[in-house]
């Protein structure tokens, strides 16, 4: 097999991914094996692996021979070595099958320290830069509570290792990731896929509890944030900004049935808000309101999160001939 492409091959593609009239919001750095850039998280179930091989560098850290993946994932968020912001379109990245290991490295050299010079910048010195916000587009709660417990636990990631309930496999986010995403203003987008929504192989579920697997996992996010002392209650608040659904059915999954597809979305957002009135006293649902909740989460949130971080109208110079561009938003202000 070929090996990685070349560093300046990967740099050229980035570039020519960032010159395209419509811009690329995100994109999704791992992926089931290797790819010469970064460790990935161990996602296929023993049935799988009878036919797929996907151990080379799973649960490692960044490619570092060359500093080739944090170089990678400068580029991609239009940095430099020092993380400040180069001025041309970003592409944000999605952590979603990066290993624990990947995660956390990924957070203490780019995502911590980039938000916490944002922080101290003025309004001016910001220009349009948001914070670099910490995105995993269709994933489960583990159940787990560190990073470091998930990578310390990966030797019993069996098809049958959950934890409380939840698939505790480091492919889904624990405690730590969940307030890396509420710091960053980041989003968390539920996966519809039943083994990565905690259901194990073999169970079966009546049609009509299908829904409380899907708000388990919900409630697991929110309550990694609701259940933390450390964070004062306006903080707290915030994850309900950070949540949304990423079905994944684009993906190969085994999808919850009672949501088979976009046409169930009504059933799902009525499921939703009854599930959501039955707790109401509890995690502010009640103060914030239902209805308000039921919107952010089926759509609000999302769209709002494209808004914030969808590159503005700019002119800056072309990097080829050195002649100024005009890069267009895709949505209006």
């Amino acid at each position: 097999m070929p090996g990685p492409a070349a560093l300046s091959t990967i740099e050229d593609r980035i570039e020519a991914l960032r010159r395209q009239p419509e811009p690329v919001l995100f994109l999704t750095l791992a992926h089931h094996f290797d790819n010469g850039i970064c460790g990935h998280a161990h996602s296929l179930p023993a049935a799988a692996r009878l036919a797929m091989d996907q151990n080379k560098r799973m649960y490692e850290g960044f490619e570092r021979e060359g500093d080739r993946g944090l170089r990678i994932v400068r580029e991609l968020l239009d940095l430099d070595a020092a993380l400040h912001d180069r001025g041309d379109r970003r592409i944000l990245l999605d952590t979603k099958h990066m290993s624990p290991r990947t995660r956390r490295e990924y957070y203490a050299e780019v995502i911590g320290p980039y938000n916490e010079r944002w922080a101290t910048r003025s309004a001016a010195d910001r220009g349009d830069a948001q914070l670099l916000p910490v995105i995993a587009s269709h994933v489960g709660y583990s159940g787990i509570a560190t990073l470091e417990e998930l990578e310390a636990n990966t030797p019993q990631e069996t098809d049958h290792h959950f934890c409380g309930g939840y698939n505790a496999w480091g492919l889904n986010l624990c405690d730590e990731d969940v307030r890396m995403v509420l710091a960053s203003r980041g989003l968390i987008g539920v996966i519809f896929d039943r083994r990565v929504a905690g259901v194990a192989p073999g169970v079966q579920v009546p049609d009509h509890l299908w829904d409380r697997v899907l708000f388990g996992q919900l409630l697991g996010f929110v309550d990694a944030v609701m259940l933390d002392d450390r964070l004062p209650a306006s903080e707290r608040r915030g994850i309900w900004d950070c949540l949304c659904f990423g079905t994944d059915y684009d993906g190969v999954m085994h999808p919850i049935p009672r949501y088979a597809t976009v046409l169930d979305f009504d059933r799902l957002a009525e499921d939703l808000a009854r599930l959501l009135h039955s707790v109401r006293h509890t995690r502010m649902i009640g103060e914030i309101g239902v209805d308000e909740l039921v919107d952010k989460i089926c759509w609000r949130n999302a769209y709002e999160f494209a808004l914030r971080h969808m590159p503005v109208e700019r002119t800056r110079p072309d990097k080829m001939s050195g002649r100024p561009t005009v890069v267009a938003p895709l949505l209006p202000d």
